[in-house]
């Protein structure tokens, strides 16, 4: 990983915006708590950019 890359995740951290990693485990700890409804609904308001079938794999 170089120096950018690592720059831009340590921003992307301070800043509030969330991993594509986070965002997955945070859709995999919402199915599980609060049920599938919700994690979609996680899903579509806060991931725009993660796919149905990637979401679909986290909540597995």
């Amino acid at each position: 990983m170089s120096a950018l890359d690592l720059s831009n995740k340590t921003l992307a951290l301070q800043s509030g915006r969330k991993t594509r990693t986070q965002q997955l485990v945070m859709i995999r700890v919402i199915a599980r708590d609060r049920g599938e409804t919700a994690a979609l609904k996680y899903w579509l308001d806060e991931c725009p950019r993660i796919s149905r079938a990637a979401a679909n794999q986290a909540m597995r």
